[in-house]
């Protein structure tokens, strides 16, 4: 792989500050966009560019609770199965089981009486500050029959939200207070933000894919919703070599971590990207590999080997060609013999 030299003296740097406002193509709202500069950045021979994420200024106005993304829970009314959606937004605990008992109680009631938004049976929901942990129990208040409820958390995008795991929960009539396994992580579906670009690089991997990644910079959630995420890092320490020598169009997208586009609902967001030209380095050649001097002994021991070796070689040459003649005199005499009794026998 070719390396570089950042003592050399090379053209001078470059900055880009960016504005989705003023993108000349919107793509999906206001977190995937392209520009396109009047004039191009070249490197020239024997020269590369170095990229790298300087500032970002990204309003915190994208929910916790997306559409599409993670707002669905699979449950089950005795063998009945059904779903509940929630509305996206920015819930805490308090405000995601409110919005989860009003959906799941008309379910409830649906399934086991009959008559929507009568609730023969109720879920109560609480959440245990102490461990982090949603509750669950369901009480019969009808003459219907027994049942139970269970929440597939398997198959449910709300599943990391309230602390399901990977299966069912099920919920019997009458029992106690039922924790959820894991703790609730409402903020499950976005712990970070991910600014990637179309800039051909090959130094950056990323676990999702396995492989090469078009992520720019990683950018913390530094703020609460409503305000905004800045991102100043200290210093450049993370710089990653581009793999072309003509930069003119760029192309911006800000997701989750599973690559998710992000809805900032009508805001826009600024960024600076800094461009560093540095010498390439050609990779040296291999060194040969260093075999150490023989001393006399060694070599007259070498030289003992290699004879016994063609000694060795020279019987063994002997012994089959004994063998081979001793075969070819039996098979004569055979032929021999053979021939004389046919005389005798005329």
């Amino acid at each position: 792989m070719i390396g570089y030299d950042l003592t050399h003296r090379t053209q001078a740097s470059r900055v880009m500050y960016l504005n989705s406002a003023d993108a000349h193509r919107h793509h999906y709202k206001t977190t995937h966009f392209t520009f396109t500069f009047k004039e191009a950045l070249h490197t020239r021979p024997s020269e590369g560019l170095l990229v790298s994420l300087i500032s970002a200024s990204i309003p915190y106005s994208f929910y916790n609770i997306r559409t599409g993304i993670n707002d669905g829970l699979v449950l089950r009314v005795g063998n009945t199965p059904d779903f509940v959606t929630l509305p996206a937004g920015n819930y805490n605990a308090t405000s995601i089981r409110v919005a989860l008992l009003e959906r799941i109680n008309t379910k409830l009631g649906v399934h086991t009486g009959g008559v929507t938004n009568h609730a023969p049976h109720t879920l109560e929901m609480a959440y245990d500050v102490p461990t982090q942990k949603f509750q669950f129990k369901l009480t019969k208040t009808g003459t219907d029959p027994s049942t139970t409820l269970t929440l597939d958390f398997a198959t449910s995008s709300l599943s990391v939200e309230l602390g399901g795991g990977s299966a069912d929960l099920v919920i019997t009539e009458g029992a106690a207070l039922l924790s959820a396994p894991d703790v609730a992580d409402l903020n499950g579906s976005v712990h970070a933000l991910y600014l990637r670009t179309d800039i051909p690089t090959k130094s950056v991997f990323e676990s999702l894919t396995g492989g090469a990644s078009d992520i720019l910079g990683k950018i913390s959630l530094n703020t609460n919703p409503g305000g905004i995420i800045v991102h100043e890092p200290n210093n450049t320490a993370y710089q990653t070599l581009v793999a072309t020598n003509h930069l003119r169009t760029i192309s911006v997208r800000v997701t989750d971590e599973r690559n998710d586009l992000l809805d900032l609902n009508g805001l826009h967001f600024q960024l600076g990207i800094l461009f560093e030209f540095v010498a390439l380095v050609a990779p040296p050649l291999p060194v040969p590999r260093q075999v150490a001097a023989q001393t006399q002994g060694q070599k007259d021991a070498a030289q003992r080997k290699k004879r016994q070796r063609a000694l060795r070689r020279g019987k063994g040459k002997v012994q089959r060609a004994l063998t081979k003649a001793s075969k070819i005199k039996t098979e004569a005499d055979a032929q021999k013999q053979k021939a004389t009794d046919s005389i005798k026998d005329v």
